[in-house]
This record gives structure tokens, sequence and C-alpha cells, in this order.
């Protein structure tokens, strides 16, 4: 299955939100966009990802991964997909 959250759901997103930004932030999300979309020119591996793997869809007990839940946004993608999402948000301090 094809991930729901890639380039054509980035497109249409920006479409909505272009209304409230500036024009710098719509410049900044023209770039973004264009850049992202050469990525699909780059042969990154592929399989199977979560595709919302946020710290608060793994459970923990102790310090140790106990489980893993909410899997509606997984897909077949560039498993480097799962990598930036838990880079972004399980490295964040709270």
């Amino acid at each position: 299955m094809a991930n729901r959250r890639g380039p054509g759901w980035w497109r249409q997103a920006a479409r909505a939100v272009r209304p409230f930004l500036s024009p710098e932030q719509n410049a900044l999300i023209a770039t973004e966009l264009k850049h992202q979309s050469a990525f699909a020119k780059v042969k990154l591996p592929r399989g199977a990802i979560h595709g919302d793997l946020f710290c608060d869809n793994v459970l923990f007990v102790d310090d140790r991964v106990s489980g893993i839940i909410d899997f509606g946004f997984a897909a077949t993608d560039a498993l480097a997909y799962d990598v930036a999402i838990t880079v972004n948000d399980w490295c964040e301090t709270r």
C-alpha cells in the first residue's frame, strides 16, 4: 500500500495552508516541496514502514519497548521515513 502521507498529501496540505501564511512562509514551503520531490529520483531502501512512529505510539515497560500501536498509516515507502519521524519527535525535549 502506498504511503498516504507521501508527496501527493504534502502538496494538498501545502495548498490548504497557503492562504494563512506570509509570502516568506509560502516561498519556504514551495522550496521545500521542490527539494523533497527530488528525493523521488533517489533509490532509497524501501519496505514496510509504520508511518506514524511518534513516541506516543510506542509503549514501554520500564526502559524497554513493550509494544507498538496505531498502524493506521502503515505502508510501503522509504525506510528512512520512520527514522525521520523518530529523530524529529523523539529527540525533542518536552
